[in-house]
């Protein structure tokens, strides 16, 4: 017996050691893996954070938030984060789910908005809460460009029928719930759906509800000089500087955040908080049989390693891009920002290398 529990001391010290080991390797290999896919593919600035076992283990910034001044990137500094916004936008339509102010059955017509007058009634009548948050609304625009002046943006009217820029007209191209159609522009529906029903503007909705009470301090939809000041400059493929963009569908493209604020985001999915419950996380993340279980409700789902299912969100605009990913069952994640052009070509290697990492440490115990 004394011998049974001495080699079961002996097997998981060398697992211990493995698994420090493992993790040692990747740390020491995604450093050098990071900055050198940054000089490949001429991206100023990245930064990244990893969350195991529900605690925040590591922040890590690279290169610059100011390319021209060689200003080092800090953990405070802000970023665009493009179409994570859509995660954040479905937690505010579950805090209201939550209220019973809606229910994720609800049609677009209950909420009689006017800005979709020129969407046949009956098309109205069939899209559904829960349709737009899926992407299975059948409805058009894919994405947004941004408006380099805070004075060019359309009222959110205007956007969705196109009266500024025709690409913006939000229109059905699809029976409801027929197929995944991803659209920016179902999320700007959104947007309307929780001024509506809350009575008051979604960027404030948004901070009350969600930011404030995840102590999201460097974290907004609304843009002024003050989130301008705290805020990393974009760049191209050639370190040119880019204009900074505004965007009128916020709840799609236009939230502003930090590596902070996004590491307590993700580290408020495993824990009980104040916004909405471990079952509305759980129904958000349930994936669609039209996207064949790829996408759920503002959540991507990644397949890709056997031993856990990823959940979370990418984001792209001009000079921005951005991955979150979350392990739910092992209350772990990642996310990295960048502020260049190429920022994908360094995330999606770098959330690879984290996912094989993981996947041996488990293969390990």
């Amino acid at each position: 017996m004394k011998a049974l529990q001495s080699l079961s001391k002996i097997l998981l010290i060398i697992t211990s050691f493995n698994n420090i080991a493992i993790t040692q390797s990747f740390n020491f290999e995604l450093d050098s893996i990071v900055l050198d896919l940054m000089n490949i593919q001429k991206v100023p600035g990245v930064i990244l954070a990893l969350i195991e076992n529900g605690k925040l283990i590591k922040i890590s910034s690279y290169g610059y938030a100011d390319f021209d001044k060689k200003l080092a990137l800090q953990s405070n500094h802000g970023f665009n984060v493009g179409s994570i916004s859509k995660t954040f936008t479905a937690w505010g339509i579950m805090k209201l789910v939550e209220e019973e102010k809606i229910d994720l059955s609800d049609s677009v017509s209950k909420f009689e908005l006017p800005c979709l007058g020129h969407i046949d009634q009956q098309d109205l009548d069939q899209i559904t809460i829960r349709d737009l948050l899926q992407h299975t609304a059948g409805l058009s625009v894919h994405g947004y460009e941004g408006y380099n002046q805070m004075q060019e943006l359309p009222s959110v009217c205007e956007s969705l029928q196109g009266l500024k820029r025709k690409e913006e007209k939000v229109f059905v191209e699809h029976p409801s719930g027929s197929t995944f159609q991803y659209s920016g522009g179902g999320y700007t529906i959104l947007q309307m759906i929780i001024t509506k029903v809350s009575g008051i503007p979604f960027t404030h909705f948004m901070e009350k509800e969600l930011f404030r009470k995840l102590d999201m301090k460097n974290t907004t939809f609304l843009i002024d000089h003050k989130v301008l000041e705290r805020s990393a400059s974009i760049y191209d493929t050639s370190y040119h500087q880019l204009s900074f963009e505004y965007f009128t569908a916020q709840a799609a493209a236009g939230l502003q955040t930090s590596i902070e604020d996004m590491s307590k985001f993700v580290l408020a999915h495993f824990t009980s908080n104040e916004v909405i419950s471990s079952e509305s996380i759980s129904i958000l993340q349930e994936g669609s049989q039209q996207s064949k279980n790829n996408y759920a409700s503002g959540y991507m789902i990644m397949e890709r390693f056997g031993s856990f299912t990823l959940h979370g969100h990418g984001g792209s605009n001009d000079g921005w891009q951005a991955g979150m990913m979350i392990d739910m069952k092992h209350k772990s994640g990642f996310i990295m920002l960048t502020n260049g052009m190429n920022g994908k070509a360094v995330i999606f290697p770098t959330l690879m290398k984290w996912g094989i990492a993981r996947k041996k440490r488990m293969e390990v115990k």
